[in-house]
């Protein structure tokens, strides 16, 4: 037998089936399902781009934020599968809220954990897609609709800060022009906050109306005990007094002025996380003696003329922190 004849014949459409049936197996692979609803897709990339458009979930956009790895990733991914939270929720939160390890424990197979999401952001090197095997473009329009997007966002966020630095000039203006033409040194001038429209803080108050940041200062063992401690401590300072707490949140100050024996106590807060403040003063019975507020301290009547002792988070930065030492005093 020649060599011929011992070598196999090879067919030329062998690599072609091969392909054909590899590009099967992927397009008949599992669908990755939205993180907010229903809806199934081939490839995880048009997953994210409906998490984008149809949920305002950006992926980059947290991690950014965030500052996450891959192990946040998988966390955040656990997190959301179990706890089903609204997507704004996420977004909107000041702290990431899958910090804890048990997120981390693996579930039912999950097509989003297979998700390189160190490479997020970065340009991926081969293209996805191309035109007769020479013009790349999928990804080319990919890359450029993100960096619009980017920069949409960063035009957006500089024209708030001039027009923020626009009207702190005009009253800059309007101050140094009444000092000179008056010429009067005990001229009187507007308060820093209490002339400030509510709604021109509105952005402020809201990032405390979730419950991210007070499950965060509620967390911190050090700073809550202190509290606690300088208040109960301290009983016979408080006891029959009528006290104000300011910026009250979720009233934690205000409860423990309420146990260290205050006649009444008034907390008040701009924020909408008041309300759930008012549940939680209702579920320890402590209504008849803590009243709450909503409104800024600055230009809210209190029910009473004066009070005799004011308490507030704040000032374990001394109130420098939060530019609000002018409204305490």
């Amino acid at each position: 037998m020649t060599e011929t004849e011992d070598t196999p014949t090879l067919c030329e459409g062998d690599d072609n089936d091969d392909s054909d049936g590899w590009d099967e197996m992927e397009v008949s692979g599992e669908q990755t399902t939205c993180l907010f609803c229903p809806s199934q897709f081939l490839t995880i990339a048009v997953a994210l781009d409906h998490c984008r458009s149809e949920h305002k979930f950006d992926l980059l956009e947290l991690k950014t934020k965030y500052n996450m790895d891959c192990y946040s990733f998988i966390k955040m991914i656990n997190y959301i599968r179990l706890h089903k939270p609204d997507p704004h929720i996420i977004t909107e939160s000041c702290v990431a809220l899958w910090e804890d390890d048990v997120y981390l424990k693996p579930g039912e197979m999950e097509p989003w954990l297979m998700y390189d999401f160190d490479d997020l952001g970065s340009t991926p090197s081969t293209p996805h897609y191309a035109i007769d095997g020479k013009t790349p473009i999928s990804n080319n329009i990919n890359d450029l609709q993100r960096q619009i997007y980017e920069l949409t966002l960063q035009v957006r966020e500089k024209d708030n800060l001039l027009k923020s630095a626009m009207q702190d000039m005009a009253k800059m203006r309007e101050v140094t022009k009444t000092i000179v033409e008056s010429g009067d040194s005990k001229v009187s001038l507007p308060t820093s906050v209490a002339s400030v429209p509510v709604g021109y803080d509105n952005e402020y108050f809201n990032t405390y109306a979730h419950y991210g940041i007070h499950h965060e200062m509620l967390s911190d063992t050090v700073r809550t005990t202190s509290y606690r401690d300088a208040i109960l401590n301290n009983k016979d300072v408080f006891k029959g007094k009528i006290a104000l707490d300011v910026g009250c949140g979720t009233a934690i100050l205000s409860m423990f002025a309420a146990q260290a024996g205050s006649a009444k106590v008034y907390g008040i807060d701009q924020s909408d996380v008041l309300y759930k403040a008012m549940d939680i003063i209702r579920e320890n019975n402590l209504q008849d003696v803590v009243h709450l507020i909503r409104g800024r301290i600055e230009d809210t009547p209190l029910p009473v003329d004066k009070v005799d002792i004011i308490i507030s988070e704040w000032m374990g930065y001394f109130l420098l922190f939060e530019g609000m030492l002018d409204s305490f005093i």
